[in-house]
């Protein structure tokens, strides 16, 4: 029979497969799973010890953790680590990585398309550049949607999003 650490540490590794899938690499995906099951917040040290992972990855996936917002970094006075704890309100996470996703994804994908676009329009005009901008046009009013509902869902409180969602679904 399994104990209470053996099933975290499951938990752990099925999760980090879990992010994978959403395009996190697999520690980025460990590490988040432990410290939102840790009652508190740990070092670097304890991070690559149960996980057995080097510095360097830790340091790299804490620090990514930390830049979308759903880690935070403490540092105790009197100690000289660093310790680091998952943020707790899983709306607040869905709503950070929503907003981190945006910003390094759909925002750069819009710039490109646009770019693109204005470089296809001052080309001479012929049947396949037509056919290119009618393509990337829809692209980008895709991406556009995408942009305003990810912008939405970032900044909007669970009761309104809640609420919006039961009337799409309402619909199925």
């Amino acid at each position: 029979m399994k104990n209470i650490d053996q099933v975290k540490l499951d938990f752990v590794a099925k999760w980090g497969l879990i992010g994978t899938k959403w395009g996190v690499n697999k520690t980025m995906g460990q590490i988040f799973a432990l410290l939102t099951l840790s009652e508190s917040a740990l070092s670097t040290d304890e991070v690559m010890e149960i996980l057995c992972i080097s510095r360097g990855h830790a340091n790299t996936s804490l620090r990514e953790l930390v830049s979308w917002g759903i880690v935070t970094k403490s540092s105790p006075i009197g100690s000289r680590k660093e310790f680091f704890a998952a943020e707790s309100d899983q709306w607040k996470v869905a709503c950070l990585v929503a907003k981190a996703r945006r910003e390094k994804e759909i925002i750069p994908a819009i710039e490109t398309l646009e770019e693109t676009l204005l470089e296809l329009k001052k080309l001479k005009t012929n049947k396949h550049q037509k056919f290119l901008i009618n393509r990337l046009n829809l692209i980008l009013e895709f991406m556009q949607m995408c942009n305003v509902i990810l912008k939405f869902v970032s900044v909007s409180e669970k009761s309104v999003i809640a609420s919006w969602v039961q009337k799409i679904l309402k619909k199925f």
